[in-house]
């Protein structure tokens, strides 16, 4: 999600290992992402432009847990407001 709390879709997500093997997913409609990791500490990356990258260092993945969820807010660095006539009140 945005800093506002809105869904993002089709965010990059990628997982990559000590020895350089990468894992990758995209976000679906409702801002989810399925990745099937083997043990092992990863460094994990969220893309999605014009959002800066988001960037996990040592995340460590064991086969004690079956299910681990990663929530994160993108941070926009190259956005603008746009005002749409409709948007603008009237008086």
């Amino acid at each position: 999600m945005d800093s506002l709390g809105s869904i993002v879709p089709n965010v990059q997500i990628t997982a990559q290992n000590k020895i350089g093997k990468r894992f990758e997913a995209v976000t679906n409609e409702e801002g989810n992402y399925n990745l099937t990791l083997p043990e092992g500490i990863y460094t994990i990356q969220i893309i999605h432009s014009p959002f800066k990258t988001f960037i996990i260092k040592e995340y460590q993945v064991t086969h004690s847990v079956k299910k681990m969820e990663l929530d994160v807010s993108l941070i926009c660095e190259k956005c603008e407001l746009i005002e749409h006539p409709s948007a603008l009140s009237q008086n």
